[in-house]
């Protein structure tokens, strides 16, 4: 599950604030347990974030083919 933090942030996911969490998610979210340091790179952000918004469409799956 989520941790404490992660459930008591009030966040509103959004492209601007899954980038800003993508980035640095301790910073977002403190106390976070969270198991990387983050994208800094924005290119690849933005590249994810679009993959994200892509996959989660309601006429698109993103299951891996075997």
């Amino acid at each position: 599950g989520y941790s404490v933090a992660m459930r008591a942030s009030g966040i509103v996911w959004n492209e601007e604030t899954l980038d800003r969490f993508l980035e640095d998610p301790l910073a977002v979210v403190p106390r976070t347990f969270m198991t990387y340091a983050g994208v800094p790179d924005p290119a690849d952000r933005a590249a994810l974030i679009a993959w994200l918004a892509e996959a989660t469409r309601p006429d698109r799956s993103c299951h891996l083919s075997d």
